[in-house]
């Protein structure tokens, strides 16, 4: 969470709080629905001490949802349940809104697609944008990272997406120099 007193663990359907040092743990979401076959794909802390998380439950069409609790787990609710056959590949929390990456295979070809919602759920919109890789909490940027692996040396190639008063800022927005070679790790900065 943005103050860095709290982290979150998954386990299948239930979702555990602690602090950094793994004391005070407890189960603050328990989504057991003593099937096996329901589970919590995504999950990410908000900057408003909620989390987000993307849930498939066992019963029904199985449409993944997402949802949203106090990070106490207290006022858990749904925010959007997917259409029949789509996926929720990524979710984020960025500067108070909630971004997820989905993937649709209903028509037999697979369509991805970027969206951002408020964390109350409304204002949900496909963005066009590059999917993200990593995002900076407060919402002034993202990296958008592709990694192109058909010849024998790889190389990455960055993408930085930066914003304004929560709006995409094109003219402050660049490409980094592509980094032959594998990539063992990445950072963002909140400046």
């Amino acid at each position: 969470n943005p103050d860095g007193a709290l982290t979150l663990f998954v386990d299948t359907f239930r979702v555990y709080s602690s602090d950094l040092q793994g004391n005070g743990l407890k189960a603050v979401i328990d989504e057991d629905e003593k099937s096996g076959n329901n589970y919590i794909a995504e999950i990410a802390h908000s900057q408003n001490n909620k989390f987000v998380y993307a849930y498939v439950p066992s019963t029904g069409n199985r449409d993944m949802q997402i949802k949203i609790a106090n990070a106490d787990g207290s006022g858990k609710k749904v925010l959007k349940t997917m259409a029949t056959n789509v996926s929720i590949d990524n979710l984020y929390s960025f500067g108070g809104k909630i971004f997820y990456y989905t993937n649709s295979n209903s028509s037999g070809t697979y369509v991805n697609e970027l969206r951002s919602m408020n964390e109350d759920g409304s204002n949900d919109i496909k963005e066009n944008l590059p999917r993200p890789s990593m995002m900076a909490k407060n919402g002034s940027a993202y990296i958008s990272t592709s990694t192109d692996y058909t010849s024998t040396t790889p190389s990455t190639s960055y993408y930085v997406a930066r914003f304004k008063d929560g709006k995409w800022d094109e003219a402050g927005s660049f490409k980094l120099p592509k980094i032959t070679d594998l990539v063992r790790a990445e950072a963002i900065s909140t400046d």
